[in-house]
């Protein structure tokens, strides 16, 4: 494998259906973890509320694998 990226170990996958309210504590305790070695996506399907939003404004953490 040359110069090809690491890939991690395990995906979270976090879909997000008008989930403003709970968000936040759904990324917080992803991120708790003392496992680093997996990257995080957020789905937004369609929400009507502000769920889109709440994820972007949530401050990117030193983790390099994070996706919205």
């Amino acid at each position: 494998m040359l110069n090809s990226p690491r890939v991690p170990q395990v995906s979270v996958i976090i879909p997000a259906y008008n989930a403003a309210a709970t968000l936040p504590a759904t990324i917080a305790s992803v991120l708790a973890q003392t496992f680093w070695d997996f990257e995080l996506i957020i789905i937004n399907d369609g929400s009507t509320d502000n769920t889109a939003q709440v994820a972007e404004s949530i401050p990117r953490p030193a983790h390099p694998r994070s996706a919205l």
